[in-house]
């Protein structure tokens, strides 16, 4: 556990100039506290956690059914619903009371003066153009897509939860549309979308993932070997507040999530080695100070995508500041 809680505190004091770990960390009990429509529950609400505490917990893993083996989607009776993508419990038209100083973006003297060539105006032609899965009637649709050494998976918000569907290099769908959760149990048995894909190069594996519609949670998805419609290893790794905004990233010693929740933007690691062969995994989650005037605080994980870098190299994560916004705060 203490190359997570060291890595934390390398990558955020390099980026953001703080970490303060509090003494005797001990694994926590967290509950259920939101309805799949993104409400309080019945039973009430966690307490918000504390900006900087940490948390540690293990999360222990069932083995799905092959995608190939479970059932097809039900897309023939589609629920029109707003699946809204920012935290409710923060107010997206809260006004912000910030003294702005009037003048031309400096960076676009910076840019005129590096005299660099224009960037082309479009794409190159595209080496493969399918149609994937259509409009579910859920809005926004989070549309989301990965591709791998032999497939590619395409996922996007159901009524039902995530929907995914695995094709081929060439374009071409194996097998059917399913509910992603259907690969899980406990809370993670009733998904709620907010889909994320990641393909995991260094180990030849895909990382799938949605948060639950019953529980405050995150559940991630290992596939158990390099083919995507077999079986995947299902983790639920639960959450003090609701994990809003999740999004991830592979990094050679774990994978990495940041959301935007009540307490303030979020940072989790998880034990990738473990998840890789379907053993206990530990998550560390740690909490950043919110930056004042600023509704929505979520991070950003850099996903790695080539080669690995050097040994014991830190996670990355991007955060977004704005000197106008934030009134001069850096």
């Amino acid at each position: 556990m203490n190359w997570k809680i060291g890595l934390f505190l390398t990558t955020l004091l390099a980026l953001i100039g703080w970490a303060t770990f509090p003494s005797g960390t001990t694994p926590s009990q967290m509950v259920a506290g939101r309805s799949s429509a993104g409400l309080p529950a019945q039973t009430g609400d966690p307490e918000p956690a504390t900006p900087q505490d940490v948390l540690v917990q293990t999360a222990y893993a069932t083995l799905s059914t092959a995608v190939r083996d479970l059932p097809p989607a039900d897309l023939s009776e589609l629920d029109p619903r707003l699946d809204r993508e920012i935290n409710p419990r923060l107010s997206l038209f809260t006004p912000l009371e910030v003294e702005v100083t009037e003048g031309l973006d400096p960076l676009l003297a910076i840019q005129a003066a590096s005299h660099a060539p224009a960037a082309p105006n479009a794409f190159g032609t595209p080496l493969l153009n399918f149609e994937a899965q259509g409009y579910s009637f859920v809005q926004p649709p989070d549309t989301v897509g990965e591709v791998g050494l032999n497939h590619y998976i395409h996922m996007i918000n159901g009524s039902g939860g995530t929907q995914m569907r695995i094709y081929n290099k060439s374009g071409v769908q194996i097998g059917s549309t399913i509910i992603v959760q259907t690969l899980g149990s406990g809370g993670c048995a009733n998904g709620a979308g907010d889909p994320i894909v990641l393909y995991d190069h260094l180990a030849n594996r895909w990382m799938i993932s949605e948060f639950s519609g019953s529980t405050n949670a995150l559940c991630v998805y290992v596939s158990q070997t390099a083919d995507p419609t077999g079986s995947w290893y299902a983790y639920q790794f639960n959450t003090p507040n609701f994990p809003d905004y999740p999004k991830y990233s592979v990094w050679t010693d774990g994978y990495y999530a940041t959301t935007n929740e009540d307490s303030g933007p979020t940072v989790y690691a998880f034990e990738r080695a473990a998840m890789l062969t379907g053993a206990p995994a530990d998550m560390v989650r740690l909490g950043a100070p919110a930056l004042a005037g600023f509704g929505f605080q979520a991070f950003t994980p850099a996903d790695l995508d080539g080669p690995a870098p050097p040994t014991n190299s830190p996670a990355l994560f991007m955060r977004h500041r704005d000197d106008e916004v934030h009134n001069g705060r850096k």
